[in-house]
């Protein structure tokens, strides 16, 4: 995913780091970000060069990338099942996700995240649906979040 990496979706105050002699520099999403950084972007925080571990040690700002895959919308999924199976999805989601959240999954305005996919996996998996791409759209995306920032 490196190859297509959008700078655009590193948050604001994340820690980069330039410390290319790092064992797991190929391993850590603050190295990612560092190689990423276009000349238009005046201003990073990085990790203190003084501060990099001892050859062998752990380093406390490792951070590794992982990919997290987000869905969009339910309704092409719905519109593929039986009228009555349909209905009885619409039924769960509406149990599921509270009135105005569910408009907002259903219109593409909120991601779904992992955790929620399983869920609604296996609900169309009880109503009758066989296949996994239930999601209208996916996207991919780095785990930004960690202890430090």
């Amino acid at each position: 995913m490196e190859k297509e990496f959008d700078y655009a979706l590193v948050p604001d105050l994340y820690t980069h780091c330039f410390h290319t002699a790092c064992p797991r520099a190929n391993e850590c999403l603050r190295q990612v970000a560092a190689r990423h950084v276009p000349a238009e972007v005046l201003q990073i925080r990085v990790v203190n060069p003084l501060a990099y571990p001892a050859e062998g040690a752990e380093c406390p700002m490792f951070h590794p990338i992982k990919v997290i895959k987000y869905g969009w919308g339910l309704r092409q999924a719905i519109h593929r099942m039986t009228y009555e199976d349909g209905e009885k999805m619409k039924k769960w989601l509406n149990r599921y996700y509270p009135r105005m959240t569910l408009s907002r999954v259903m219109n593409h305005k909120r991601a779904i995240p992992p955790v929620e996919q399983k869920a609604i996996i296996r609900a169309f998996r009880s109503f009758g649906m066989k296949d996994e791409n239930v999601f209208d759209e996916v996207t991919y995306t780095y785990e930004w979040s960690s202890k430090l920032h």
